[in-house]
């Protein structure tokens, strides 16, 4: 078997560049010193000079090859005494064409006129590699034929040779590293197609589809392998745990300095009952009084079709007072890369606890049906670096209560979360997250509000703190990664939300509109039975002591 990498130069430079040895030296008494033919000093990198003590025999060779390399290529050196050296450098030559042969490649020659230079030269010619990988020919190869100067106009022709290689046409694709996700799952969401030529786009095109499926850490750049007189693609992967269990404690403690437990628990299991088949399990306390259920099946992919189906049931339970019982079916569609139209319809209903004395909200039930998109470039589901993430979401409702059943009533409402990641280097990235909620219609009950506050929410508030006919919120987070898929992180939270008067209320007594803020830090860490995360985040009406602390972990199964 025989690995060819589709990026592979082969490429014989003329101009013969020494590697420079970065290595710690003794220190030396000796200086070395390089003239211009007039007796001025010329200012040399600490690496070459690195190169001249270490070999002060070749000192010649590697003064006038290191300023050749850069374009002075009538450079003539000197040895005139121990480290000292005359060096007349010339003009600086342009490179003023690139003739490729045979010619039929390239109607016309490249006219870059630029400073020329070894490297300069390297670009180009990766340039032109890329252009046959452009038209399928990933084997492309080149080399220096010849370097003709004009000393006059201190200008220079490079003549490079192409063997485009033969055209590819894809004949078998491989994912190694797969072991969840059989072969055959993993080409029909990647879109890999058979006899299609190899081309960077297509290479490229399959990638991205296996990153927007969100089943993999990481997919790698594709390589070409030669086995048994066929091609083969191969594209490295890291699946992600599918089948895990989450768990997230928190200690949140209220003005008194009197905390309470919260928590959640998740279970997640694929390939249940069929390939790309999943079940989900969640269960929130929210408050010692109030819990959260919600059960879900989905189906990614249906046949060939880039659809996935759904179904969930949620509880919602205040104690005896409350109730909330919902079962919806949700669908999406792969329109690109990317990008997913997705579709829910639902039924709710509610009821309050008929000896509890206390009426939360009216029974009655609405019919809900929601539109939107969700866009993502980002490069690692679970992780990020770069790359952003968009979801909006149209809503309209139907909605009638017991009290007053022959007059039911519409809603809109529309949904909006953002995020960005760009790093700052490879250590450092920022994750500025947008989110927001609009709800409009003549009569609003508590269970028509969006929820705000908590560990997935804006953080250093209590689980569903505030509820809200309208909100708009931000937080902006800096990450220090101390691995790929590690890191520590500090962030800031701003936001603003609205409660009207609800149905059941008398009067204004209980609407409000308010601003928040948080800050906090927190690390996650990936451990190896799974990743291990650690939050704390404070409200400016809280004290230090009674800030918000959640410990989650989520293990493999």
């Amino acid at each position: 078997m025989k690995i060819r990498f589709r990026s592979s130069l082969f490429i014989r430079l003329d101009l013969t560049i020494i590697a420079m040895l970065l290595v710690s030296l003794p220190a030396l008494s000796q200086s070395v010193r390089v003239i211009s033919e007039h007796g001025e000093n010329i200012e040399i990198p600490k690496e070459l000079a690195r190169d001249l003590i270490s070999e002060p025999d070749n000192g010649r060779v590697i003064i006038s090859t290191w300023f050749v390399s850069r374009g002075f290529l009538d450079a003539q050196v000197e040895n005139i005494g121990p480290y000292e050296f005359r060096l007349s450098r010339g003009c600086l030559y342009e490179l003023s064409a690139i003739n490729l042969d045979p010619r039929e490649w390239n109607s016309k020659s490249l006219s870059p006129d630029v400073p020329f230079s070894s490297m300069v030269l390297e670009e180009y010619i990766q340039k032109i590699l890329y252009g046959f990988e452009q038209k399928g020919y990933p084997f492309a190869k080149a080399e220096i034929d010849s370097l003709v100067r004009d000393q006059e106009g201190c200008k220079v022709e490079a003549k490079i040779n192409i063997d485009p290689g033969e055209l590819l046409y894809s004949e078998e694709v491989f994912f190694s590293g797969a072991k969840t996700n059989s072969q055959q799952f993993l080409r029909k969401i990647s879109g890999y197609r058979d006899s299609v030529l190899v081309t960077s786009q297509f290479l490229a095109g399959i990638r991205l589809n296996l990153l927007d499926s969100e089943l993999f850490e990481e997919v790698g750049e594709a390589s070409i392998v030669s086995q048994e007189g066929k091609y083969v693609i191969v594209y490295p992967l890291t699946e992600r745990s599918l089948n895990h269990f989450d768990g997230l404690l928190g200690y949140v403690p209220d003005q008194n300095g009197n905390g309470q437990i919260v928590g959640e628990l998740e279970l997640s299991l694929w390939n249940v009952l069929n390939e790309g088949n999943g079940v989900e399990l969640e269960y929130q306390r929210l408050r010692p009084e109030t819990s959260r259920l919600n059960i879900a099946v989905r189906q990614e992919w249906i046949g060939a079709l880039p659809v996935g189906i759904g179904a969930d049931f949620r509880f919602y339970q205040n104690d005896t007072t409350y109730q909330i019982r919902e079962l919806s079916m949700n669908s999406y569609y792969r329109v690109s890369r990317g990008l997913r139209l997705i579709g829910e319809v639902g039924l709710i209903s509610s009821s309050s606890g008929k000896d509890s004395g206390v009426e939360i909200e009216p029974d009655g039930s609405k019919r809900y049906a929601e539109l939107g998109f969700r866009y993502s470039t980002t490069n690692s589901f679970e992780v990020p670096t770069s790359g952003i993430r968009l979801g909006v979401t149209l809503g309209v409702t139907n909605k009638d209560l017991r009290i007053d059943s022959l007059r039911a009533y519409n809603q809109q409402y529309v949904q909006a979360d953002g995020s960005l990641f760009f790093p700052v280097s490879s250590k450092q990235v920022f994750a500025l997250g947008i989110h927001g909620f609009y709800l409009s219609s003549s009569k609003i009950t508590i269970s028509d509000l969006a929820e705000l506050g908590g560990a997935n929410s804006m953080r250093g508030y209590a689980e569903d703190q505030f509820r809200a006919s309208k909100m708009a919120w931000a937080d902006l987070e800096y990450r220090f990664m101390m691995n790929r898929n590690s890191y520590l992180f500090v962030f800031g939270a701003a936001g603003s939300y609205e409660r009207p008067k609800l149905l059941t209320e008398t009067d204004d007594s209980f609407s409000t509109s308010s601003m928040l803020y948080s800050t906090g830090f927190g690390i996650s860490y990936k451990i190896r039975i799974g990743r291990l995360k650690f939050t704390y985040a404070i409200s400016p009406q809280e004290s230090i002591g009674n800030g918000k602390v959640h410990l989650g972990i989520r293990t493999s199964l």
